[in-house]
This record gives structure tokens, sequence and C-alpha cells, in this order.
């Protein structure tokens, strides 16, 4: 089938014809996934999905058009090695889960429309990614990353992930491990998205959370775990419950802003039966409370301080190699335990 003309075409039914399509010009419109037939599409003109139902085009798609999901459907693509020259998804949901890479220029997510990538799939773009206030961006975390690449993004609306784990570092120098890149650019991220849904996924500890955000360089979108400490306004924490397990804190803490979870951005608070290594010199001013386990300052070298006044009703240790001094105050029940042949 050649389509050629500044006219639109729509097709409506299940079509069986295995010779390809050909766009060239005007606008090719189909109502379901199986109107083209079984061979391949070549779109330089205008193909738009206007699906109503949920349905998937397994044909392969290529050339320099532009592809639009109208409708209020979901389009599935499964073809692998698909590329357009553009893609519009204006209304209801376009779904990419082919097992390799689909390739575009730019990708806009229209006000109230949905874009799916699934995790087989990756989306690499030579322009931008425009994600319109009121879209979605829904992406399934893989091994593969990133699972959008793109000269340049403009994030806005909500972006909705799922399925990512990692395994907690116990080294918090090690978080940086942890971060999986949804959003790859060559020059650059503006705006951001209004809010960010994990699917359910959480780092599991209360000291951790699961946090998507820019990178410092503002190339990357990432997702991964972060210090609690540092969650700003709505999230920040300064507990540390441990059970069993040990965790170097060897990046220096101090003071934040109060956060909703009426915590004051100073206070340190260590539960559970575990061990905290102080192994940065820190400078929150807050109190640092022991309720349980060993809270220990320093690991042997010539770092780890605090400022503040310890409560102690567990077990703190001191291990430090070099002559040190400490200004604060020491209370509670606990047990203080001084390691090394230096002077405190």
């Amino acid at each position: 089938l050649v389509k050629t003309g500044a006219g639109a075409l729509t097709l409506t039914g299940d079509s069986s014809y295995s010779g390809g399509t050909t766009i060239s010009g005007g606008n090719l419109l189909v109502t379901q996934g199986t109107a083209l037939g079984s061979g391949g599409v070549t779109n330089n003109a205008g193909l738009e999905l206007a699906f109503a139902g949920d349905s998937t085009l397994a044909n392969g798609l290529n050339g320099s058009g532009v592809l639009t999901k109208s409708g209020s459907g979901n389009a599935t693509l499964t073809a692998n090695g698909s590329s357009q020259g553009s893609v519009n998804v204006a209304e209801g949901r376009l779904t990419l889960t082919q097992g390799v890479v689909f390739n575009a220029g730019d990708y806009t997510t229209a006000s109230g429309a949905t874009s799916t990538i699934n995790p087989d799939a990756q989306l690499a773009l030579n322009g931008v990614l425009i994600q319109t206030s009121g879209a979605i961006l829904q992406v399934g975390i893989n091994l593969v990353s990133p699972a959008i690449s793109a000269s340049s993004a403009l994030l806005a609306g909500e972006l909705q992930l799922a399925g990512y784990s990692a395994v907690r570092p116990a080294i918090a120098s090690n978080l940086t491990s942890t971060l999986y890149t949804v959003i790859q650019t060559a020059t650059g991220l503006s705006g951001d998205f209004s809010s960010v849904d994990f699917g359910g996924s959480t780092s599991g500890v209360d000291y951790l959370t699961l946090a998507a955000s820019k990178s410092s360089d503002n190339l990357r979108y990432q997702v991964g775990y972060g210090l609690t400490w540092q969650a700003g306004n709505t999230q920040g924490d300064g507990t540390f419950t441990l059970t069993e397990e040990t965790f170097n804190l060897d990046m220096a803490l101090s003071d934040e802003g109060a956060s909703a979870t009426g915590w004051n951005g100073r206070d340190l608070i260590k539960n559970g039966s575990g061990t905290l290594i102080l192994s940065a010199d820190n400078t929150y001013t807050g109190v640092t409370t022991i309720n349980g386990g060993i809270l220990q300052i320093g690991d042997g070298g010539t770092q780890g301080s605090i400022i503040g006044n310890i409560a102690n009703d567990g077990t703190l240790i001191v291990n430090r190699s070099d002559d040190i001094a400490y200004a604060g105050s020491l209370s509670g029940n606990g047990t203080f335990i001084k390691e090394g042949n230096n002077s405190l």
C-alpha cells in the first residue's frame, strides 16, 4: 500500500496484505493495530494511531515522518528496530515494548496523555524529549541504563517508575552505585517532574530514602538511594535504625532545615542493636541520642567527629588514631569505650 498526496486516508479494517506500507504524503490514519497488514511501514509523512481501545501494532516502523498517537486507547509497539522522524503522543497511551531501541527525533507527550517505556525497551532521541504539564511518563526499570537518551529534555507532569531495586551499600559513599539513569541528555535538562511515583519500591530502612533527581551536572535524571538526613523538608529525618547490620556513614552531616516529619534538622537518633559508624567530621549541631546498639565515632583513622552533646543509653565507641578533644557533654546510662593508643 502506497499513500501519496496531501489528503488523509483512514483504515479501519483488519488487513491481511503483506507487501508493506509506504506513506509519502499526507496522513494515514489507522484505528486498530492490524489495519496495516503484516509488512513493515515506511512513514515519510504522517502516521496516526487513532486507537479508541487498546491494540498492538506489530509492524516495524521506519522513515522520517511523524508518528501521532490519538484516541483514548493504548497503542503498544512491539517490532524491534523501529524508528520515526518524531513522535507526538496527543491522547491516550503509547507503549514501547520492543526488545531493543526505538529511535526518533523529538518525542512529545501532551497533557492528559501517557508514554510508557517497558523494561525491555529503550528510547533514543537525537532531538528533544518534551513532557508537558499534565502528561505522564511511565518507565519500567531494567539493567540497561538509560531508559531514555536525548539531546535535551523538557520535564513536567508526572514520572511513574516500576521495578527499581538495588543492594543497599554498607558505606554511605557507595550510595552512588545504586543510581539508575532514567533520562540521559547531551546538553541538559530543563523543568522538572511535578511528582514521582516509585511504584511501591522503598529502601527498606529509615536512614535511606528512594529519591529521584537531576544529576549535579544537569545532564541526567536519576533514581537511587540517598541519606534520609538530606531528603529535604518533606521527608528529611535524623533517625538511624540498624537492627543487626553495620552502616559506615563516611559522609559529613551538617544542619538541615526542619522537616514535615517533625525532625528539627539537627538531631541524630541511633536506634536498634546494629552499629552506626560516624567516620567523617560532622558539623551538625544537635544532640546525638543512642537508644540502642553501637554508635562509633571514627574508624581507626584521623577522621570521625561530632560537635554536639551526646545522650548515650547504648554503647558509644571512639576509635581514632590521633589525639582529639571533645567539647560537648556526655550523659546517659550507656557504655563508653575508647579504643586506640591516642588521647581523648
